[in-house]
């Protein structure tokens, strides 16, 4: 039986960054539903980052997880594509709760 790995806060809110929800908005409401909706469907899932980029390498450590994948170049300044792939997203709404109310 395959386990699904854990996260830290910094690859979660890269995740999030990714997939276009503010977590800063989420901590600091006091609406119930900010805390514990997340949409069907996101509307972004992208981060663009080089090699140089801070945090390349949370990156290809989301990517090894299986929780990111990486694209083709996104530009001719050696940028990637970096998505969310469908272990990230279940692994994102798993753990969002937990995140947010930490």
């Amino acid at each position: 039986m395959n386990t699904i790995p854990e996260i830290t806060q910094r690859e979660f809110e890269i995740l999030a960054h990714s997939l276009g929800v503010a977590l800063s908005t989420a901590k600091r409401s006091g609406r119930k539903s900010d805390k514990r909706l997340l949409p069907e469907e996101f509307y972004r899932n992208r981060f663009i980052a080089s090699p140089t980029h801070n945090d390349y390498p949370t990156l290809i450590i989301l990517k090894g997880k299986g929780f990111m994948n990486v694209g083709e170049n996104y530009n001719s300044r050696n940028d990637l594509l970096f998505y969310v792939t469908d272990l990230g997203k279940f692994k994102f709404r798993q753990e969002f709760k937990t995140f947010i109310n930490s």
